[in-house]
């Protein structure tokens, strides 16, 4: 089969997914798929990438009967148009038209076969999709912020130094993400796909809302802070038990303990970070440079426990302050120094 052939034999398939065939045209995708297992097979290649690629709708609704009859009614409309003025010649003494139901039997045979390749093409081209994809990785950089839409219109943040990760498979009969780090989520409402986000210490199960998901590696707590809607928190290596959060609520798991500790808060200051805005509540020292390090992509050291134990408030900004800049202002409020080697400061 030249390249010609086979560009007019998938313009030909196309139609015929999409039911727009002419009585000519369906003819000759008929003939031509009960030629050979060559094309048979090429046919049903089609079918499948056609499944794959989500042109197609979920295959119940695909209805193999309905399209059968369907193709059988447009195929004796054809002939029977076709054969009107020599009718006489093809009937036997009995009345019966051997050769229109002869046509009709092979034409009959093809779509067929051709009905449940398409829908069985439907069912190996879901598999492959769901088997062959690979995990999709966006990283927010040190010191910088990144925003991205998931495919179901779900809205992400992640703040300096997270990742977020997610199949190919999503939205198809799943909407589970892995983060490590912090993000801020506003979940596309799908009653039928519950959306969770997992990292190594937790577990948040949603419907639809807003809420900040914060657990990077090298802290001591991880915490889910909601805004709008509700959730379900689970640790993953306590009890097991689900706690539900009420909007301006924060669930806080310690890591050290597997505790979970449910507190009132504002939720519009955990998400502050999204817009430049450093806030601090209360964090230890010991915290408090960890999250400096990320955001601003620096080496930031608290020496001693006298110093790393002391807990601040108070909101500064990325773009106006440097981290040099909100350690001065820190250690300014108490008794504590700090030292700038390059970009390394240490505190004491």
């Amino acid at each position: 089969m030249n390249n010609t052939t086979n560009h007019n034999i998938d313009d030909l398939i196309v139609k015929f997914l999409g039911n727009m065939l002419s009585a000519d045209e369906r003819r000759a995708l008929s003939e031509w798929v009960a030629q050979s297992e060559q094309n048979r097979r090429h046919f049903q290649r089609q079918c499948e990438l056609w499944a794959s690629s989500g042109a197609a709708a979920e295959l119940d609704r695909f209805d193999t009967e309905a399209a059968y009859r369907r193709f059988v009614r447009n195929v004796e409309a054809d002939i029977a148009s076709e054969n009107e003025a020599d009718d006489a010649s093809d009937f036997d003494s009995s009345g019966i038209g051997c050769s229109w139901m002869r046509r009709i039997a092979a034409c009959a045979a093809v779509v067929i076969a051709v009905v449940a390749l398409t829908a069985g093409a439907f069912y190996i081209g879901r598999e492959d999709l769901k088997n062959n994809m690979a995990d999709m990785t966006i990283t927010a950089p040190e010191g910088s912020n990144t925003q991205v839409t998931l495919p179901d219109g779900t809205q992400v943040w992640l703040n300096s130094g997270s990742r977020l990760s997610y199949s190919q498979r999503y939205g198809l009969d799943e909407r589970n993400v892995k983060i490590q780090g912090e993000g801020y989520f506003e979940v596309k409402r799908n009653r039928k796909l519950p959306f969770t986000v997992s990292s190594h210490d937790m577990n948040v199960r949603v419907l639809g809302t807003k809420f900040n998901f914060d657990d990077y590696p090298d802290g001591d707590k991880a915490t889910v802070t909601l805004a709008e809607g509700k959730v379900a928190m689970r640790g993953n290596f306590s009890d097991g038990k689900e706690y539900l959060l009420a909007p301006n609520q924060r669930a806080v798991l310690n890591k050290n303990t597997g505790s979970v500790v449910i507190e009132n808060c504002t939720a519009a200051d955990a998400i502050q970070w999204r817009s430049g805005t450093i806030s601090f509540e209360g964090q230890t020292l010991y915290e408090i440079a960890a999250i400096l390090s990320k955001t601003y992509d620096m080496d930031i050291t608290v020496v001693t426990q006298h110093a790393g134990r002391k807990r601040f408030y108070g909101d500064f900004s990325r773009k106006g302050q440097s981290a040099r800049d909100i350690v001065d202002d820190l250690c300014k409020t108490s008794d504590i120094s700090y030292k700038v080697r390059g970009r390394r400061i240490e505190i004491r």
